[in-house]
């Protein structure tokens, strides 16, 4: 598993990273701002076949681009819509809770980071990401057999 942190504090992210390879999330990449992180999918997403990470932990708010404006930019991206997102902010005010949903975002959790709290919540997400790709695979699967029917027919 992959996973994307974007945060404008370094100290933030080191820790963020600490946490996630006690847990044997050892594969992280780490983004200072949100456009570093969009050039980094966009350039990951041109090496690789998928996705070029399983989620991305965003934080709401960054000089130059907030992570809810971030977050609609990646979204409307067809490649990457599909990569599930969860917010990370010392900021717990509703506008802000409200917004990342409505820009896509797949869950929201407060700073300071409860270490259990967050190893559950990614499990969960990771858990759910791996359900709704195996549902796409059946559908195109789906698909295929569909067509092939129909030109037998």
């Amino acid at each position: 598993m992959k996973l994307l942190i974007v945060d404008d504090s370094i100290a933030f992210l080191n820790a963020l990273k600490a946490i996630l390879s006690e847990s044997d999330f050892s594969n992280v990449a780490m983004m200072e701002s949100a456009g570093e992180a969009i050039e980094f999918l966009e350039l990951e997403l041109a090496k690789e076949n998928g996705a070029p990470v399983d989620i991305i932990l965003m934080d709401v708010l960054m000089p130059d681009m907030n992570g809810i404006e971030a977050v609609r930019r990646i979204k409307a991206m067809d490649s990457l819509k599909d990569i599930p997102i969860m917010m990370v902010s010392a900021v717990g005010e509703e506008e802000h809770i409200e917004d990342s949903f409505e820009a896509g975002a797949i869950d929201y959790i407060s700073k300071p980071i409860k270490k259990l709290e967050l190893r559950a919540r990614i499990r969960s997400i990771l858990k759910l990401k791996e359900e709704m790709d195996h549902r796409k695979t059946q559908q195109r699967q789906l698909e295929i057999l569909n067509k092939r029917l129909e030109r037998s027919n």
